[in-house]
Parts: C-alpha cells; structure tokens; sequence
C-alpha cells in the first residue's frame, strides 16, 4: 500500500482518464480464473495522507506509517472480447500489493474471511462509495444521515476524500480491534493550528494532486467516514460459483446381485443462473464421467453402475457467470475488495465421501465359529492432520506400552458388541467422527479362549490401489501387530559395505521382517532404491522365506511374488500377491529367527562412478494391513566402493618420466612377485576420467597416470616397457588400494594425525647399463670372447705354417 510523492502525482495526474472512461482490455491466457493488477491502467487515489496504526492482539503496535490510499485496478485473463476492469479497495492496510500478482473472485460469504455480517456491511461500503457511485451521489445519501446525528454536512465532496473514507472504513469492518482511526480524525477536524495550515500549504504546492486540500476537507473525510461505517448490511447481489456452491451431498451406494455397485450422489446447487451463464456439472467416479448443463439452482443426482467398490465422486461446476456483486479478489498474502459484473469463469469443486464403516468380525481360532457378545473398545488416537505433520507415528506405537496412553474415558468413542454372527460393525460417517486413526481394544470380560489384541485402524483406510479404502473389514488375532523392519545387505548376511572393481558383478540382499497378520494384510511390498552409478543385471531376482528355523525357502514368481523393474529407474520392487503372504504366514514356523523376505538380486558399479562418495542402495518396506492401517519401513543404505592409485615415474634425478608401461595383478596371484610375465593373472581397470577398462597404463610426459576402478586391496604394479634409455624395475611394485589411496596433498588430504599427506606412489627407472663384472652375464661374454681370440690365433698359426712348408719344398 505505501506510494511515494511523485508515484502519486502520476497516479492522480490520471483521474481525467478515468473520468472519460478509459479502460484496459484484457487478453486470454491459459489460465481463466486470474485477474491482475492493471499497472499500466487509469489509477485514482486519494491526496490525503491517512495515518493510522495496526495494533497484535496483545495491544502492541504491528504497524503504523503514512501512505496514500490508491484505488486498483484488475483486468481478466479469459474474458474474451470484454473490456474488463475492476476498481478494487485493499483488505489489509499493513500488505503491499506485489508487482506480479494473480488473484481469483471470490464471493464474500463464500471466502471464509469474514462473518455473514461483516461481509453485508463491506458490501454496503463498496457499494455506496466512489468509483461505484459518483461523487454527488454519495455526498447526498450521506447528507441526510449526518444531519440526523448533528455532524457536519459534506460540502463538495472531491473523489480523493471519497477514496479515504472508504478505504478507511474498509479497514475498520476487516480488521475490527486491530485498526484505529480516531487519532488522525480528530487532528485532521482541527483546522486552526499554524502547523497544519503550513502543511496543506506544503502539500498543495508540491502538486501532489490536481485536487487540493480545502478547509473542508477533514470534515468530509471524518463525516463519510462514519457513514459508511453506519450502513446496514447489503444482501448478495448474486450468488457466484464457488466451492460453497455444491451442498448437502447424499452418497448412496446399492450392492447388485452380480457383485458390482451402483453409486448415486445428490446435491444441492445454489447459485444464480442466467440467461448469460453457462455452467456445466461434471462427475467423475471410479473412472467413468457424467456431464449434465446447469440451467436453474436445486437439486441434482448423477449415478454410476458397474463399479467393482464404493469410490469416492468428484463433483465440479464450470464455466462463466455474469457477476454483479462486491466480490473479494484473493492474491498470494494480498487481497483486495470490489464490485465486479462482468463474466468470467468460474469453477468449484466438491469431494463426496461414501460412508467409512467398519466390520469386526470375531471366530474361535480352533474351529472357525463366529463368537457373540464379544464387546471391543474404540479409542481416538490421532487426527488425520497429526498423522501428516508427522505429530503421530504408527512405525512408533507398536507396544501395547505405548497403545496405553489413548485408553482413557476422554478418547473412548463407543463399545462394539458381536452379533449372533460374530460381527460388530460401526459407521464413523453417520456418527460425525472425524477421519483419523482409532485404537481398538477387545474386553476381558467374556469367555473367549484367547484375547485378541490391541490394534490401530486408520479412517479411512488405504485401499490396495493406494487410495481410500471406507469398507474396512477387520477380523484381530491374538499376535500383536508390530511394524515391519528393513535391511539390505552386500554379499552375505550382516554385511553392509563391499568394494568392488568396475563391471564385477556382486549380489545385494534386501530384507524385509513378516509382519504377524500378513495372511489377511492387503500389500507387501519390498523396494530396492539403488544408486545411479550401480547397473542392476537382467537376471530376475532370487525371492526367499526365511522361517524362524533359520531355513530358506524359494518362492515362485507369479505364484507368490511379482517383479517390477522399469529401465533407469533405479528401482527394484517385488511385490507379495494374496497367495504369497499366505504362504509366508503358514510357513513362518518356529524358531529363534524373525521370519523375513530376501531379495537377491545382481548389480554391477559403472564407468561413471566416483571414488570420493560412497555407491549406495536401500531397502524399504511398505505393509498396509487388514485394518487399512499403512506401515512403511526404510533401512540403512548399504553401500559399495571402488578404488585407485595416482602413478608418478621419474628418474635418479627426480625428473618425470613418460612412456612408463605398466599392468596390475592382484597380491593373492603369487606369479606376480617374480620378474616373469608369463603366468600372471592381471587385473583391468580405468584410466584418466573414465571409458572402457583396459589392461595397462602408459605415463605420459608429466610421468604421471591414474588407474581407478578396482576393489580395495593389495596389488603389485608390474612394468612392462621402461622409457628409452632406462631400466625397467627389476621387481613389481606392491601398491594399496583404499578409500584415500588415489587421494594427494593437493586434495587436502590428512593423515590420522592431521598431517597432510600425498598418498601418490613414486616409481624411480634408472639408467641403463652394461653387466657389472661377477655377474653371470659378465662371466659368458668373457668366455665367448676368449674362445673366439683363441680360434683366430689357430688359424693364424695354421696360415703361417702352412707357407713356411711352401718355402722348405722349393
């Protein structure tokens, strides 16, 4: 609401477009049912300074402050070819309207803001002041009133006065005992002091207004004022659809021979209908539709056949309806307040409810027999809001300790007693108990061989689909029901972490606990949520029982078990049918074991992995019982790790070496602690920033490389080709991978002691050289050598003999 000098100079300097009747055309959006503020749009306010003061409801100041009072103005998104604008006064004098606001009509007694009576005096108000009356207009109707009660009479009335007294007495109806006028009213009536004729000296010159500020002007704002206030309350001008509009719904639901239900809901429509409206009834039930056209207010039904339950029925009235009353025009943390009678869409919405019954059904665990007079408690726990603020838990009220604390007369609602048929039934919708969750207690006063016991019933229940389940059929045991539990494991049982190389395929094991009434319970479910860096194999996963014995038993898919597992979800559910939690519960058995569910399934880690977060799957169970009552579990992510090494190559002199190769095996190949190749088993892995795995690594001519991807553990590096003029290592290099082995000083990387630490592992190739004397190398060159000197002396010896024969002969 606050607007500076000079921004309400322009405002006023546009009141001559207002008097000629300018308007903002509005253009359709997607949206029909906003309107916006007209910023750019003829915009009239009052040249008064109003002073006023909001107090809390412990008396102490909220906010105070002077600001012009300005008029808005709406245009409609949706409204054709109409030329729609609505002047609108602000509801809340501390709010300021947003520079980009959506707002919605609302009919004032429909909105929920306001009594019945405020809301007809705020319609009076709007109704009888300026724009929707001129300013001749009221100052008549108000004449006559004030002279009635001895105050003094409006004298040329101008439209910036009628502005704030309208807007003053709007404040005071919406903001009664908060909202207070009468300091500034009694200074404003006070005309002689020095200080306030300088003031409207001041205000007048500064051009504030194309109005100024008369001597009459404190008496015209105070008399109107007071007027308006006095006016009795106006009835609607029309009654505007809105969710208030669909009342006294009459949900009725027939049972067919064939088995199927025939749903029909009544209502009553009250709105005004006319020959400008068009306004359509839809009804959507259990997946069918029906339309109808509204063409007069009352009573209307639309039936349904053919369902297979008694779903709820969404009703909605849409389309457009000439207006012609004071509506209140909602915004985000803003509302305003104006007349408006053009047409526009409207929309409301109403969601009938079958009646939510339940049935006990109580039978001799030995021989099935329905038990009469078996009386059972019904206690209020919880309301529905609590259950969704997170205020009450089910998952943590499992004990009969715990169920202790709501058996009190405060929270007893009735007693139920079996019939000859061993069946006590109870309508909450017939008997106004709100939708919450109940606790249900049976009595020890009977006969009964065993007491059943204690259990919470969610109203209304979960239906197997997800949605609302109002027919809830209960029949207790003598076990209490606890929440199921959830854990995952890697590999083997008990083992929560692994580390694994990329590709290595490994089993994860989700578990889930079998909950005691599982044999009449409408779902199990249990979820595996696995990390996108972890690819679940195509293989379809092992599902086992395992009983109290401590024994696994197989079950089969289709017959107790479904499969669902979408491409890229990231998520494997297996989900119990009706046959297999019945198989579960006949088959627990007795032992020290819970019973429980196991998943096994294969993943395998990506290239795409990381080595500075852990890769991690959960486990979740989710169990809606007999009762409707909702139980979801979620364990502790297990997680999988890969590992690496940085590799840094130089030279005596510590200068890098590039052209390094080298290939890994791990410490259990014992082949691999010799200098020979040729029976090792070696271990593939990454390089640089990923791809495909590969055999060996090459250091380029920083003589660095990165090999990542491989589980943790003890490895030896072995050099297959040095640099050029260097010696390959003479024996593999062991190396350790572990959670920080790829990690340097330059990652910030610290020891247990906190010093910084560079986990890089440095290879040193030195020159190459001949064979040192002594070694086995030496000795075979020096024999060779020997042996070829003496066979070229001995020949030599043979030349020269042979010629001094030569010479002895001749």
């Amino acid at each position: 609401m606050k607007v500076s000098f000079k921004r309400a100079a322009a405002m006023l300097a546009a009141l001559a477009a207002m008097a000629s009747g300018a308007f903002l055309r509005a253009q359709a959006t997607e949206d029909g049912y906003v309107l916006h503020l007209a910023r750019d749009a003829y915009v009239c306010a009052s040249p008064f300074v109003a002073d006023f003061t909001l107090t809390g409801e412990d008396g102490e100041t909220v906010f105070s402050g002077e600001d012009f009072v300005e008029i808005y103005h709406l245009t409609a998104d949706g409204a054709g070819e109409q030329d729609v604008s609505i002047a609108a006064y602000s509801v809340n004098p501390d709010a300021e309207a947003p520079e980009k606001a959506g707002y919605r009509r609302v009919g004032l007694e429909d909105s929920g803001c306001f009594s019945a009576e405020t809301a007809g005096k705020l319609r009076a108000v709007v109704q009888g002041s300026y724009p929707h009356k001129d300013v001749s207009a009221i100052q008549a109707a108000a004449n006559p009133w004030l002279q009635s009660h001895g105050l003094p009479e409006i004298r040329q009335l101008q439209s910036g006065e009628a502005i704030l007294a309208a807007q003053l007495a709007i404040w005071e109806l919406t903001n009664q005992g908060k909202f207070s006028v009468n300091d500034y009213l009694s200074r404003w009536e006070d005309m002689t002091t020095p200080g306030w004729r300088n003031y409207l000296r001041k205000v007048t010159n500064a051009d504030v207004s194309h109005e100024p500020l008369t001597e009459d002007s404190a008496a015209n704002v105070a008399g109107l004022y007071r007027y308006l206030c006095s006016l009795k309350p106006a009835a609607p001008g029309c009654e505007t659809v809105s969710d208030a509009t669909l009342q006294s719904p009459v949900y009725t639901a027939v049972k067919e021979p064939d088995g199927t239900y025939t749903v029909t809901v009544g209502v009553d429509i009250q709105t005004t209908v006319g020959s400008l409206d068009a306004l359509t009834l839809s009804a959507e039930c259990g997946g069918q539709v029906e339309t109808q056209t509204v063409t007069e207010a009352g009573s209307c039904s639309v039936s349904f056949s053919g369902l297979t339950d008694r779903p709820e029925v969404t009703l909605e009235i849409t389309g457009t309806q000439h207006g012609g009353d004071v509506y209140l025009f909602e915004g985000e943390n803003h509302r305003l307040l104006g007349f408006d009678d053009s047409i526009l869409p409207v929309h409301g919405k109403l969601l009938v409810k079958p009646d939510c019954i339940l049935n006990i059904t109580e039978c001799g665990e030995a021989d099935g027999l329905p038990l009469s007079n078996i009386r059972f408690d019904l206690y209020r726990a919880a309301t529905r809001e609590q259950m969704e603020n997170g205020d009450f838990s089910l998952n943590a009220l499992s004990d009969e300790a715990a169920m202790k604390d709501f058996r009190t007369p405060e929270n007893l609602v009735t007693i139920l007693t079996t019939d000859i048929h061993g069946l006590a039934s109870y309508n909450f919708t017939a008997n106004d108990q709100p939708e919450g969750v109940y606790l249900v207690v049976q009595r020890t006063e009977n006969e009964a061989a065993e007491v059943s016991a204690p259990f919470f019933l969610v109203v209304p229940g979960v239906g197997a689909d997800g949605g609302n389940a109002y027919t809830l059929n209960v029949k207790p045991t003598g076990t209490l029901e606890i929440a199921p539990r959830a854990e995952v494991n890697i590999a083997e049982i008990g083992c929560t972490s692994g580390s694994f190389d990329v590709g290595q395929v490994h089993t994860w094991i989700l578990r889930g606990s079998v909950p005691a009434g599982i044999r009449a319970a409408q779902k199990y479910i249990i979820t595996g949520s696995v990390d996108e860096y972890l690819l679940m194999e195509d293989s379809a996963p092992a599902v086992t029982l395992l009983t109290g014995a401590g024994t696994e038993i197989d079950l089969a898919e289709s017959d107790h078990y479904t499969v669902t597992h979408s491409e890229g979800s990231g998520e494997l559910r297996v989900s119990l049918t009706p046959a297999g939690m019945a198989y579960a519960s006949a088959n627990q058995g007795e032992g020290a074991c819970t019973p429980e569910i196991r998943v096994r399934f294969q993943a395998s880690i990506t290239e795409k992995a990381g080595l500075d977060a852990p890769i991690p799957c959960s486990a979740s169970v989710s169990y809606l019982n007999a009762a409707g009552v909702f139980y979801e579990a979620q364990s502790e992510a297990g997680e999988v790790h890969t590992g690496g090494i940085r590799l840094f190559v130089s030279d005596e002199a510590g200068q890098p070496l590039g052209g390094a190769t080298f290939r890994l095996t791990r410490a259990g190949d014992e082949s691999a602690t010799s200098s020979t190749e040729t029976n090792a088993v070696f271990v593939n892995f990454l390089t640089g920033n990923g791809g495909k795995p590969v055999s060996e690594v090459t250091t380029g001519e920083d003589g660095k490389a990165f090999l990542w991807g491989v589980a943790y553990g003890r490895y030896y590096l072995v050099q297959t080709k040095a640099p050029d003029g260097k010696d390959k290592l003479s024996q593999p290099a062991a190396v350790i991978v572990s959670a920080s082995s790829h990690l340097t000083a330059q990652d910030g990387w610290q020891d247990a002691r906190g010093m910084t630490v560079d986990n890089t592992v440095h290879l040193v190739n030195r020159e190459e050289t001949l064979p040192k004397t002594g070694d086995m190398g030496a000795v075979v060159f020096v024999v060779a050598g020997s042996i070829l000197i003496g066979a070229i002396c001995a020949l030599i010896l043979e030349l020269i003999f042979r010629t001094a024969k030569r010479r002895i002969r001749r």
